[in-house]
């Protein structure tokens, strides 16, 4: 590491500590920190951490910071990891019962010195699915309805310390819940990718970021709670406290069991697919492993993973596997890789009716049908799109065709977001 990225990563730490959030507790310190960081050679100490070509450990980042910690504050009860891992968790959801004291200054401190550490990781060792969450690029975030969200996002996901917070977890908790989420945001953007080179009309930005955040209410949760029940809620909690809506309507709604309902917008059915095929096994030792499995694979493990599983509930888990199938198939028929091997490949030409038996026949109104609905939702969630149709409904004069009009209103508005709901009953009274 030569010494023009030692004096960037000085200059990036001491605007770090010197700005929100973490000059809210480190400003008594300000001096202290100041003329730590500007001797250029505090840095240098971290250097060694990136010669091997491992990822970072947080254990060794804090053995290397601890004369620095104990100066800002005492060391907690349950160590600096554990107690740095609630803070930033506790700094998302916050909690009346968690009072941090002092120590707040200490796990501030080190939050803001792994972001920067892990900022160098990221531009010296290779991506890993399982680690980092390639966010999108400017270029991609252009023209997407969504692009102020994104970009909320993604300040939200730098100023709270989200990622710095799952490095820590995997180690101060027996989770891999970065694994998981890193995972699922390479497979969701990997085809959502193909998809839209394929011409679907899919939304990036809208894809990124709600499997960026799709078990971020994990965080959330307090002792006592099922978590895999209750991290939906948690979820679409954080993302509207920051006014996502539009996000953390996709991000809350990824459970399987959605898929029983009749239609969902592509981003849904992306993201479902893509948290589906990202799974966690418990090793020999009691650790948990995450893999990214095949479709059939996934649907195995998961059968495995359910509670009281009983002849019904295998049934409707056969169905929404089934329906996961039809949606892989018709991305395939696309020339979307699923394989996530970079290989996307042009559609092969479709085969004329009159020439297929019945199970191409078959399959061939299957995948019509996937199609139509991807296009039918597209419509019916896109704000404009959706806004266009109110106003289509709005100037209608025959009673007949208004009718219509409030039988699909009736019939979809179980998949609208929160903002079209408004958007609906302004329009109905």
């Amino acid at each position: 590491m030569n010494k023009k990225r030692i004096r960037q990563m000085s200059a990036s730490l001491l605007r770090r500590v010197s700005t929100l959030p973490a000059s809210r507790y480190l400003t008594p310190h300000r001096e202290m920190l100041r003329e730590l960081l500007e001797d250029q050679n505090y840095l240098q100490r971290f250097a060694s951490l990136y010669d091997s070509g491992a990822r970072l450990q947080c254990a060794d980042v804090l053995r290397l910071c601890r004369d620095v910690m104990d100066r800002l504050s005492p060391e907690p009860e349950e160590g600096w990891l554990a107690f740095t891992y609630d803070f930033a968790r506790r700094s998302m959801f916050p909690d009346s019962d968690f009072q941090p004291g002092q120590a707040a200054c200490g796990a501030a401190f080190l939050l803001s010195l792994l972001q920067v550490l892990l900022d160098a990781e990221r531009s010296i060792l290779p991506a890993g699915p399982l680690w980092q969450l390639e966010l999108l690029e400017e270029d991609e975030l252009q023209g997407s309805p969504h692009y102020e969200s994104y970009r909320l996002f993604l300040r939200s996901y730098r100023r709270e310390y989200i990622y710095e917070m799952m490095r820590l977890g995997l180690e101060a908790t027996p989770f891999r819940t970065l694994e998981h989420i890193a995972g699922v945001h390479h497979v969701a953007l990997s085809v959502a990718r193909d998809l839209k080179r394929a011409g679907v009309p899919i939304d990036l930005p809208l894809v990124s970021g709600s499997a960026a955040g799709h078990d971020i209410g994990k965080f959330g949760c307090r002792p006592g709670e099922r978590v895999p029940y209750l991290h939906y809620y948690y979820t679409g909690l954080w993302f509207r406290r920051r006014h996502m809506s539009d996000l953390g309507y996709v991000a809350a709604n990824h459970s399987v069991w959605d898929l029983e309902l009749d239609y969902l917008s592509v981003e849904s059915l992306v993201l479902i697919y893509a948290d589906f095929r990202v799974k966690q096994e418990r090793g020999a030792d009691g650790r948990e492993i995450t893999r990214i499995s095949t479709l059939a694979e996934a649907f195995d493990v998961i059968l495995n993973k359910l509670d009281n599983v009983n002849e019904e509930k295998r049934t409707r888990y056969t169905f929404v596997y089934a329906k996961l199938r039809d949606f892989e198939n018709y991305m395939l028929s696309l020339g979307v890789d699923t394989t996530l091997s970079g290989a996307y490949s042009q559609a092969s030409a479709k085969k004329d009716v009159a020439l297929m038996d019945m199970a191409e026949a078959a399959e061939t109104l299957r995948l019509l049908g996937v199609e139509h609905n991807i296009a039918l939702m597209s419509r019916l969630t896109g704000q404009r799109s959706f806004a266009n149709l109110l106003e289509l409904a709005r100037s209608e004069t025959d009673w007949r065709r208004l009718r219509a009009y409030l039988s699909v209103f009736e019939s979809y508005s179980v998949y609208l977001s929160i903002p079209q709901k408004v958007q609906t009953l302004a329009f109905l009274y």
